[in-house]
């Protein structure tokens, strides 16, 4: 017996996938047919226990095309990602480069003459912590400039942080600003 699901077609353009709706449109139908063959009617209203395993038979063969069509996706290196891209690189012998830390420039500020010890953090709106990324010594006036690094690697963007704030209070140091992040 033939089935009503539809399935995954690969045309000139790509693969073809279906909705939910629709594959359920079949399912139920392949039961309906299943029954008519015993000479029973079977009805495919989703409220009934059959029209739940229905639903959850048209869920599994959605989700399964959902996974075809991501690893269609994962060949095209323009669309790929994770441990695939890495493998189109490597066809290539290229190697993915290691994620960087966000870096701003700051002013702090606190008692002239102390240090403000590498590894000071200070926090940004966003909730990201960053650590001063050295020590350095309040000059006249009271301020210093220092870089300060994003303590997780990756994606953090620096640009538009300029709303540092103390997150670990450090004896002498009472301020840090960036009105120009780097």
């Amino acid at each position: 017996m033939a089935t009503n699901v539809p399935t995954p077609t690969f045309t000139s353009t790509g693969l073809v996938t279906y909705d939910e709706q629709t594959i359920l449109a079949g399912v139920q139908q392949d039961w309906v047919d299943a029954f008519a063959l015993t000479g029973k009617t079977l009805g495919t209203a989703l409220t009934t226990p059959q029209g739940q395993v229905q639903q959850s038979e048209a869920y599994i063969v959605a989700a399964v095309q959902a996974q075809l069509a991501q690893l269609i996706a994962n060949v095209d290196p323009m669309t790929a990602s994770g441990v695939y891209q890495d493998a189109l690189g490597r066809i290539y012998f290229l190697t993915r480069q290691a994620a960087t830390h966000a870096t701003v420039t700051a002013t702090v500020t606190g008692t002239v003459g102390a240090t403000l010890p590498a590894g000071s953090q200070a926090k940004s709106s966003d909730g990201t912590i960053w650590a001063s990324t050295g020590a350095v010594t309040y000059g006249v006036g009271g301020t210093a400039s220092v870089v300060f690094q994003a303590a997780t690697a990756g994606s953090t963007p620096a640009a538009g942080v300029d709303d540092l704030r103390i997150y670990q209070q450090v004896a002498n140091w009472s301020a840090v600003s960036n009105s120009a992040p780097s």
